[in-house]
């Protein structure tokens, strides 16, 4: 076994629970749809948080050979992936039919959601560059710092068009981010 399957053993297994707490989530929606208003925002929320999981488990990857073997290194790694997993247990509804509408839902989980995204990828852009010791690149500062402002945006308006929208351009972004690099 590798450095890196020891340590991503634990990570993995808190990154494939966030994304079936999410995919369990929108089954629930699903369901529930004849007798709830889903609306966009809370759909939309749940696919972000999943293109971003799956950014940041291929992100692990390309830094595989930088991730030493320490107790702060796996302390670090199970903080980020539990903020991963809180906000991933908290983008749908337990239970669906307690909400009549779903963008009140989002509206009364966006922060705690998004915020948690929003630290474990700032914090992993930081650890990556510092490991690395290099200066971050004006195409990593994009790749990152749009993002970041979109998330930051989401959270603290409480208007439904910049929630869909910064969403929306969120899930576009990331999907064009995998195409492109």
């Amino acid at each position: 076994m590798s450095h890196f399957e020891f340590i991503f053993s634990l990570f993995g297994l808190l990154l494939g629970l966030s994304l079936a707490e999410v995919l369990g989530g929108a089954v629930r929606t699903l369901k529930a749809r004849s007798r709830v208003r889903v609306g966009l925002l809370t759909p939309l929320l749940g696919l972000f948080v999943m293109v971003n999981l799956v950014s940041f488990w291929m992100g692990a990857w390309n830094a595989k050979d930088l991730i030493p073997i320490s107790y702060p290194a796996l302390l670090t790694g199970l903080a980020v992936t539990s903020l991963y997993y809180v906000g991933a247990s908290l983008t749908f509804p337990d239970h669906p039919d307690d909400w009549t509408n779903f963008d009140d839902y989002y509206f009364g989980h966006r922060r705690q959601v998004l915020g948690s995204i929003w630290l474990c990828n700032v914090v992993v852009f930081f650890l990556s560059w510092s490991v690395r010791g290099l200066t971050p690149t004006s195409l990593a500062l994009l790749v990152d710092g749009v993002p970041s402002l979109l998330v930051l945006a989401a959270i603290v308006s409480g208007k439904r068009i910049v929630g869909v929208v910064s969403l929306a351009v969120l899930v576009a972004f990331y999907l064009l981010v995998w195409v492109v690099i």
